[in-house]
Order: C-alpha cells, then structure tokens, then sequence
C-alpha cells in the first residue's frame, strides 16, 4: 500500500492562482480523485500550513535580514474561505488531514514523513531535501511531474539551479542556503551566488565535508583553502542562519479528524458544481 502525503497548500494555492479562484474546490479534487485512482488501496494525507506559519522562520531571518516575508500580502479573503470549505469536504469524503501547528505545512510533511515509506506529492523544491530512501517525491512542474528518489536524485537537473544536479538532498540544502530562493523570499548569503554556491558544493564533495562542519567550527581558516571556503568561514553565522531558514523542521501537528459521510459529501459536491471532480 502506497502511503501518499499531499501538500495541500501547494495544490489549493496553484489551482486557486490558475483558475482565477473560480474553480478551486473542482481543480483541487479533481487532482486528489487522480491520485486516489493511481492506486486505489493507498491512503492520502493532505497537509496544510498552519496559522501565522512564517513566523518561526521571520524570527530566525530577523538577525540578518528583517525584510524576510515581511512584505509578503495576506493570503486573499476568497482564498481562505475555499481552503476551509476544502477542508470540511475532504473530511466529509474521509479524507485524513493535518495542519502544522505553529509551522509551514513543509514541516509537517516533514514530522509525517520521518516515520514509514511516503510518496511526497507536491510542487515546492523544498521538499527535495526530504527525499530518502523511503521518502519518494512527485514534483508537478509546468512541464509535467517527475518522479525523485534517492536512487535517481543525482541524476535530476533543478531548474532553478541553471541545470545543475546534486548528489545528495544535502547538497541541494546547502546550495538554497548560499543563494536563496527568490519564491520564497529569501535572498541567501548576500554576494554570493551560483557560482560560489557549486564551488563550495565541489570542495564539498572532494573532501567528503559538509556545510555543518563550517557551521559547528571544525573546519579552521587555512592559507591553502579555497577562497570560497575561507569566505563561509568568515560569515559562518549567516551561514548558519540560512541553513536554518531553508531547512525543514518536527512541529506539532492539528489533526483534522475525517468525518465520512457520501450523502453529505454529494449535496456539497453538488452545490459546488463539483461532482465530476471526484470519481
């Protein structure tokens, strides 16, 4: 049986972004019914943000950067409101969801997924880093989705990173860390980019080292280390702080209990115009 964990946040907020917000209760079920589908006897988890879910992470950012999410815009009225309704009718449907508590909905994957085999599916590259060998991930992109696993993660190209592929989620961790991620509003290490990024990466690789070991102090400033090297050790609290940021972590989980019920779910997929989303 195929465990599958759906970041519903991701799916709610694209399809809302997609259809206008005209037709995300549709879109959203219509994606979850082809999941079920692909393997009938899995369950699906959906999974969501949790209240105020930035500030765990504003409050880390603050200490070198305090525009972090600051300006982000409040989630639209509408958006909110179809979320909920989303959230009553996968209930009604039998459907088991969970929020993060005081967290992203990213964290929450995390906690779930730290126990048993899961197939992630979402479309946020920051889960990449939980990939394992029994953590698999789906990620849907504009042009199409694609299947990660800790056997063919080497061989993936990321976009976002020029192309470039890493052999392990760490690498990809350490290389958000460097350069940021503009999506999410967070700028890295400020003057380093790419470049650095995949040299560090390189010196990384040779040496069998790992971004921590700067972090922790175990690597000494040297005259024969490479200038990138030497250049983390000396911001190695910025170094810190961005691994912090990008780095998914356990929180409490709010459990939505299911509360099946088919007639109920009909008369609401009904009053939605929703019907033939859900075979």
């Amino acid at each position: 049986m195929t465990m599958v964990i759906v970041d519903g946040s991701y799916l709610a907020r694209s399809r809302y972004q997609a259809s206008e917000g005209l037709g995300t209760h549709a879109l959203v079920l219509q994606r979850l019914s082809d999941l079920r589908r692909q393997d009938p006897d899995g369950e699906i988890v959906v999974v969501w943000d949790g209240p105020d879910s930035a500030a765990p992470r504003q409050a880390i950012a603050a200490t070198i950067d305090e525009t972090y999410k600051a300006n982000r815009p409040p989630r639209p009225e509408v958006y909110v409101r179809q979320v909920r309704k989303l959230q009553k009718v996968l209930s009604l449907l039998g459907i088991r969801q969970a929020a993060a508590s005081g967290g992203e909905g990213d964290d929450a994957i995390a906690t779930i997924t730290a126990r048993g085999r899961w197939r992630i599916w979402s479309g946020d590259k920051d889960l990449l880093q939980l990939v394992s060998p029994s953590v698999q991930m789906v990620r849907e992109t504009p042009s199409g989705e694609r299947l990660w696993t800790h056997e063919t993660f080497p061989d993936i190209p990321i976009k976002s990173a020029r192309g470039e592929t890493f052999d392990s989620p760490a690498e990809w961790l350490t290389y958000q860390a460097i350069c940021g991620d503009p999506s999410d509003g967070w700028i890295g290490m400020r003057g380093m980019g790419h470049m650095t990024a995949m040299a560090a990466i390189q010196w990384w690789r040779d040496t069998a080292c790992l971004a921590q070991a700067i972090v922790d102090g175990h690597v000494a400033d040297a005259p024969d280390l490479p200038r990138v090297i030497r250049q983390l050790i000396d911001r190695r609290h910025e170094l810190a702080v961005s691994l912090q940021i990008v780095r998914l972590y356990h929180c409490r989980l709010q459990w939505i209990t299911p509360d099946p019920d088919p007639l109920a779910a009909n008369m609401w997929l009904e009053l939605h115009g929703a019907t033939y989303a859900w075979r």
